[in-house]
């Protein structure tokens, strides 16, 4: 066969993937602790230099059927591992149907390797799609029979799973790949009404969402968990701002970093994103990120350069098995991340995958030369150029309108990494000189951001939150301001506006900031902590105004007096006998009898009032 010429296409994406594992490798600098990046900088780098390895020796000893084998091979010997531990792992989210069978096929004792769900469904909706094109292109019967065997022990693998953003990604995936093969190999009426029945079919799915959603329980289930982490997302992206150059590192950084600064909570509540495209946002950056998309563009444009150049020559199944695997992993990965997760387990899969693809592609493509030597042209090289010639000048462009805004965001991005390498809950055993060093060199980050574009929301959020932390709240009132008028919603921004609110005495504007929070009730348990922090700090005149703002929180609807009488007798220790004769007299309205409300007032000399009780927010 005739030598077939380097694509420009190829080209551009062994580039992205080369800058995508750099960006990656930048992790050992950019997270605040290396040793919780290791293990998934290790996985892109296998990754990467896999997909060259797999593609150069598919192409050179055109063997990708073998590969497919010896893929669809590891699935069932995967598949029936995790089907032989299922019983023992105690998912909580599984239904009882799926646990019950489940736990009939789980045929071995139990081996203490834990297998989370979410990343057995990505494992083996890759490979699903392959197994199906073995059974496709196999023509000896017994090998046939093998590839069934092996396609239904992973479908029920999958299906116990119970990964319903794997269900979906697969299932739009595996259309869409009807879709591609039709539109290939049927005639031009007959591609026509497949591409209908698929575009009616995704829309009777929508619809049925829509009406069906709240009565069947796996739909029900499935809006609930896309609801939920809508939050996630948005919220991510918030923080990816803060970050946007280098990226808060690989691998098990994001539950610290996204609780302190993005939910402005000591817990992590969430471990990962939820979303493949985000983990690599916010884990390498914006350079990564745009490195990954043109990975994926150049992916898909390669696929359609094959399906459209290649005439004369069957493509091999294996090509759309792989095709259809890594699209129902993006998709999926809208989702989920668990390739940023267990990503020595997930990640190499799928670069793998995109190499079978790309390796068929260019088995397919030399074939096709090899019967038509004109589709064998070095075409594109000239657009590939003026390509890059109109990004270069979109770039300088973009830099001289946006200077201020970009030169404001790396300011940001440097100051997010000190501030966050001072926090002593991510670094709880950093000294207090080097904590001191971080602080100091953060402030200076923020400010100079701000000398240069002082609406710049990121840095007034960091800066203003810096001044909460550091008990000037007066400085970070006007800071906080900015930052939510230009990010309504986003939980660090209303949460640091609203305690400098409150211990300013603003208290009424403070519960009004925290009722715009997506859930402001779990907003009165802070404030109950921070209650108790600032008394066992003597500092009774803000734990006071903690106490009333959490009453005005409430609507005044407390039932325990006592924690009223307890706001009366903050403010009577903190020397404001007026404000202690407001709250011993609010206690007094729901409960006359109340004594300790009584000895309050006794003991300042005062007399009952008339207080008002009623909030307004706009």
């Amino acid at each position: 066969m005739p030598k077939l010429r380097l694509s420009p296409i190829l080209l551009v994406m062994n580039i992205a993937l080369v800058v995508y594992g750099l960006t990656a490798l930048m992790s050992v600098i950019t997270a605040y602790d290396s040793s919780l990046s290791e293990a998934t900088i290790a996985a892109v780098v296998v990754s990467i230099i896999l997909y060259f390895i797999v593609v150069y020796q598919l192409r050179r000893l055109d063997s990708t059927p073998v590969f497919a084998m010896v893929a669809g091979g590891l699935g069932l010997a995967f598949s029936l591992f995790f089907i032989s531990q299922f019983g023992h792992q105690n998912y909580i989210e599984t239904p009882a149907i799926i646990d019950r069978v489940g736990g009939l096929t789980t045929f071995l004792p139990n081996l203490d390797v834990f297998i989370h769900q979410n990343s057995a469904a990505t494992f083996i909706e890759l490979l699903l799609p392959i197994v199906l094109a073995l059974i496709w292109m196999s023509k000896i019967r017994n090998q046939r029979l093998f590839w069934i065997f092996t396609l239904l022990v992973l479908l029920y693998a999958f299906v116990l799973t119970f990964s319903r953003g794997a269900f979906v990604g697969l299932a739009v995936a595996l259309l869409l790949g009807v879709g591609v093969i039709g539109v290939k190999r049927l005639s031009g009426r007959q591609a026509l009404l497949l591409l209908i029945g698929i575009a009616v079919l995704m829309i009777l799915f929508v619809v049925g969402l829509v009406i069906l959603g709240p009565r069947v329980p796996f739909v029900a289930s499935l809006i609930g968990v896309t609801s939920s982490r809508l939050e996630i997302y948005r919220n991510s992206l918030g923080l990816s701002g803060d970050y946007l150059f280098t990226g808060i590192g690989v691998g098990d950084t994001f539950a610290l970093v996204y609780s302190r600064y993005a939910l402005k909570i000591v817990v992590p509540l969430f471990t990962y994103t939820h979303n493949l495209f985000l983990a690599v946002l916010l884990g390498q950056g914006i350079i990564g990120f745009v490195a990954f998309l043109i990975v994926i563009l150049t992916f898909y444009l390669f696929v359609a350069k094959v399906l459209w150049v290649v005439r004369l020559t069957e493509i091999e199944p294996v090509f759309y098995g792989a095709l259809i695997g890594v699209t129902a992993t993006f998709i999926h990965g809208l989702t989920d991340a668990r390739q940023y997760v267990e990503s020595p387990f997930n990640l190499p899969l799928l670069f793998m995958g995109m190499a079978l693809t790309v390796a068929c592609g260019i088995s397919a493509l030399r074939a096709e030369a090899f019967e038509d030597r004109t589709t064998n042209q070095a075409g594109g090289w000239m657009a590939l150029k003026v390509i890059t010639a109109g990004v270069v000048a979109l770039l300088v462009v973009g830099f001289v309108i946006f200077n201020k805004q970009v030169l404001a965001a790396w300011h940001t991005n440097m100051g997010a990494l000190e501030e966050t390498r001072s926090d002593t809950i991510i670094q709880p055993n950093i000294s207090h000189e080097e904590r001191e060093e971080h602080l100091k060199s953060a402030r200076e980050e923020y400010e100079q951001a701000l000398q240069i574009d002082p609406d710049f929301p990121n840095a007034n959020r960091r800066l203003g939150v810096m001044d909460v932390d550091g008990d000037a709240f007066k400085e970070a009132i006007p800071l906080l301001e900015k930052a939510t008028t230009a990010e309504p919603g986003y939980p660090s921004s209303l949460k640091g506006l609203g305690l400098a609110y409150m211990w300013m005495g603003q208290t009424q504007q403070a519960a009004c900031t925290f009722k715009k929070l997506p859930d402001f009730t779990a907003m009165a348990q802070e404030l109950d902590a921070w209650e108790e922090f600032r008394h066992n700090q003597q500092q009774d005149l803000l734990s006071a105004y903690t106490l009333e703002t959490e009453a005005i929180l409430g609507d005044y609807q407390q039932t325990n007096m006592n924690v009223w009488v307890l706001t009366g007798d903050r403010y009577q220790a903190a020397g404001k006998p007026e404000m202690a004769q407001q709250w011993y007299s609010r206690a007094l309205d729901k409960d006359a009898n109340n004594e300790r409300a009584l000895a309050g007032l006794s003991a300042l000399g005062l007399e009952r009032i008339k207080v008002n009780s009623e909030i307004g927010c706009t």
